[in-house]
């Protein structure tokens, strides 16, 4: 079964979410993750973990909101697309990274960079 938070009224605290369930058998879960690991996704939903626990770690939940609000986004997006067998193309997915890296570095201290 995946998940999928999203907002809850107009409150922009994690704890005011409710959460999206989309059931799914195992074999249509193996086939979703087969599917996003042959179009690219499993590396851009990596990415976006990685900059999600960065952003955790550094105590800026401000960007740490904002990475899961893309996180979210992008998830209905591919599973919306997997579900009609539409690939997103491979040069939308590097952009999509490129965008969620600058909006990262953008909220670094000057001088610092993580990867």
């Amino acid at each position: 079964m995946r998940t999928m938070t999203e907002p809850f009224a107009a409150s922009n605290t994690t704890k005011r979410s409710r959460v999206i369930k989309f059931r799914t058998t195992p074999a249509e879960e193996a086939e979703l993750q087969r599917r996003a690991q042959e179009h690219g996704y499993a590396q851009l939903a990596e990415f976006i973990r990685t900059r999600l626990l960065s952003a955790q770690v550094s105590h800026d939940m401000r960007l740490a909101r904002e990475i899961a609000r893309i996180g979210e986004l992008l998830n209905a997006l591919l599973h919306l697309a997997q579900a009609t067998d539409s690939p997103i193309p491979r040069d939308r997915i590097e952009r999509l990274l490129d965008a969620a890296e600058q909006m990262f570095l953008a909220h670094l201290p000057a001088g610092s960079e993580r990867g």
